[in-house]
């Protein structure tokens, strides 16, 4: 019974086109996500219940939830709820990190042990993954329902994930499944010398899946995909956390609200041209952000936008592509297309981001360049110049 959701699981995956290795596949086959959950929280007509999953007689309608691929609510003893990575954008992050038997690989953000064990079977070696969380109860279940598992050479551990794991460093891949508004020097310091790691990086409204490595005296990276808005923001002593992230904005429909057209190249070719454009008005404006559009009480769209505050705010509706808002926000986000069209359009990838410290003064080459100021870096991003 167990089996066959799994494989449906895994079918679903394959279709969404993010397995590209018989590795992948094989530990997502193996390694079952059941046995690393005991309370979590499940949907019903729009509510949710604590449910105690018994997992070595699992119900049915538990089953279709865990491997249904979305988001899973989980909580320790306490209660208190946290939401896991959708199965799309574990199984992409983690192929995307490319890796090979034997390889050395730390992962900031443990959750319920479900990634950890994938790179522990994908690396053909639990002694090669340390996993680290800073909820006590959390890494403690984690702990034993792994052994349980037969993950006991994993090693778990109660620890910030900003100072990573120095004891078992260098790291030929660091992955980190928690979003954060920075990167921590430790974990640079901490990658071998062709290692990198991948981290959700917030940008305009959402977290880019940022790929940093060490070139020479420099540290680099490249967009590599999304993850959304849907992850936990990064937890511990506050260095990579945030409260002046914009996050999701509730607006109301009413008379003072227009639409407008879209313009052309938005969603006409691909949706990812709504990211690409997205990830764009992330470097020019701290304005970005989600917002779900109420009539009254209810939510009756949602979508990216600027709230520029009292000015207004516009928005890109999903699902059914409107532009809609105030007109002033309209005419504010207008002009930031106009520049996206005039420099091709650029896909995010096609930006290349250097790490630097917190200085400004240094020369920078690279024509046109934009600054993103985080607490303990510059990133300095530009147009790939090939």
């Amino acid at each position: 019974m167990v089996q066959a959701y799994i494989q449906r699981y895994v079918n679903r995956l394959n279709m969404q086109g993010v397995i590209f290795s018989s590795a992948m596949e094989k530990a997502l086959c193996t390694v079952q996500i059941h046995k690393l959950i005991d309370d979590f929280y499940l949907a019903n007509c729009g509510k949710y219940r604590r449910a105690r999953l018994d997992r070595l007689a699992p119900d049915f309608e538990h089953l279709r939830a865990i491997y249904s691929g979305g988001p899973i609510i989980v909580s320790d003893d306490t209660g208190a709820p946290r939401r896991t990575l959708a199965a799309e954008f574990v199984t992409f992050m983690i192929e995307s990190l490319e890796l090979q038997s034997g390889m050395n690989v730390l992962h900031i953000g443990t959750n319920t042990g479900y990634e950890a064990a994938l790179l522990s079977e994908i690396v053909e070696s639990q002694l090669k993954v340390v996993t680290v969380g800073v909820n006590r109860n959390l890494v403690e279940g984690i702990t034993n329902r792994l052994a349980e598992e037969g993950y006991g050479d994993i090693e778990v551990l109660h620890l910030d994930g900003f100072y990573g794991r120095t004891a078992k460093a260098p790291f030929d891949r660091i992955l980190v499944t928690v979003g954060c508004t920075d990167i921590s020097p430790h974990w640079i310091t901490q990658l071998g010398i062709h290692g990198y790691l991948l981290v959700p990086m917030y940008f305009g409204g959402w977290y880019s899946l940022l790929k940093v490595w060490r070139e020479s005296d420099k540290v680099l990276g490249r967009v590599v995909g999304s993850v959304g808005a849907a992850i936990e923001q990064i937890e511990g002593e506050g260095q990579l956390y945030s409260e002046d992230i914009r996050g999701l904005r509730f607006k109301q429909l009413d008379e003072r609200v227009c639409e407008w057209p879209l313009w052309d190249g938005i969603v006409e070719d691909r949706l990812e041209r709504l990211r690409d454009f997205w990830f764009y008005v992330g470097l020019r404006s701290g304005q970005c952000c989600l917002i779900n559009l109420r009539q009254g009480r209810q939510v009756v769209a949602s979508g990216i936008g600027l709230d520029m505050e009292g000015k207004g705010w516009a928005a890109i509706t999903s699902g059914v592509y409107r532009l809609v808002g105030h007109e002033v926000a309209i005419e504010e986000l207008s002009k930031l297309y106009t520049e996206w069209r005039d420099l091709e359009m650029p896909q995010m990838a096609e930006f290349r981001i250097e790490i630097v410290g917190g200085t400004r003064d240094r020369a920078i080459k690279a024509k046109p360049h934009w600054i993103v100021d985080r607490p303990l870096h510059n990133y300095i991003i530009s147009l790939d110049e090939t």
